[in-house]
């Protein structure tokens, strides 16, 4: 087992634009100290790490890619602080809602299966996610009533990956 020492990461900050520290046990205030020094930070993967929160990750301006699956991730902070971030990994996490992507214009990929979300009414209010974009929302909460807003999602030409029905 990896373990991080806070001075670690301060000594790794300014000038990785991928850092991967998957499967590294972390706190959150280890991973405060990326929110301040990883100014080129743009692929990042925290994945069964062990965090509950992304409030201090998602603040790195530079992020496009965060990977956060298999952690305990029970919500996600709000839409001013993802503001570049194009690539979302989220599942496998006590996950209930999606609605604070709402306002993340720059999304373009989003995996969230295997969590308690109950809809994606927040993904499909995000104008540019359209074709090429991917959503993966396999083994959540969703139920026909979600029909409405992947149906929108779909018609845009998003790869849709749910296992709800919806006449399909």
């Amino acid at each position: 087992s990896r373990t991080l020492r806070s001075s670690t990461l301060g000594s790794r900050s300014r000038r990785h634009s991928t850092l991967s520290l998957q499967g590294t046990p972390l706190t959150n205030t280890q991973l405060e100290a990326l929110g301040g020094g990883f100014t080129a930070l743009r692929d990042l993967d925290i994945s069964s790490s062990g965090i509950t929160s992304l409030a201090d990750v998602v603040g790195v301006a530079s992020l496009k890619i965060l990977r956060a699956s298999d952690n305990g991730l029970a919500g996600l902070p709000e839409a001013a602080l993802w503001s570049g971030v194009e690539d979302l990994r989220v599942g496998d996490n006590p996950l209930d809602t999606l609605a604070p992507l709402a306002g993340v214009l720059s999304l373009r990929r989003l995996d969230a299966p295997r969590t308690s979300i109950e809809s994606v009414a927040a993904i499909a209010e995000i104008p540019g996610f359209g074709a090429e974009s991917f959503l993966d929302v396999r083994e959540t909460l969703l139920t026909e009533d979600d029909c409405a807003a992947l149906g929108v999602l779909e018609g845009r030409g998003v790869d849709v990956r749910a296992d709800v029905a919806c006449g399909r």
